[in-house]
């Protein structure tokens, strides 16, 4: 289960429309293909787009990005390495990166 916190006033509502908004620390073990992430938790019953924002944090030591991408067909949030332009390798610690997640749902 990914780890989220949610922001202060992180559910927003336009129309029918839940909007919210969390903190994602990464991974303390990346797994190939990505991390699994429900609507449930997010807070919102279905799940319609996901926006991860630029992850940040320290990587091997090493202050680092990393770009975050949602899998809308299997649920889980992927990550890249964006100087190589592939997926990152299993076993990656994420653990000091994070990124907000803008979820819209119902």
């Amino acid at each position: 289960m990914a780890n989220l916190t949610r922001q202060d006033d992180g559910v927003l509502l336009v129309g029918n429309a839940r909007i919210t908004i969390h903190l994602y620390r990464g991974p303390t073990s990346y797994v190939s293909g990505g991390e699994a992430i429900t609507a449930a938790d997010l807070g919102l019953k279905v799940l319609q787009v996901l926006l991860p924002t630029l992850a940040v944090g320290i990587i091997i030591g090493v202050a680092s990005y990393r770009l975050i991408e949602w899998n809308q067909s299997t649920n889980k949030l992927v990550w890249f390495n964006t100087a190589a332009g592939v997926e990152t390798s299993p076993g990656t610690d994420f653990s000091a990166c994070t990124c907000l997640l803008v979820a819209i749902g119902k």
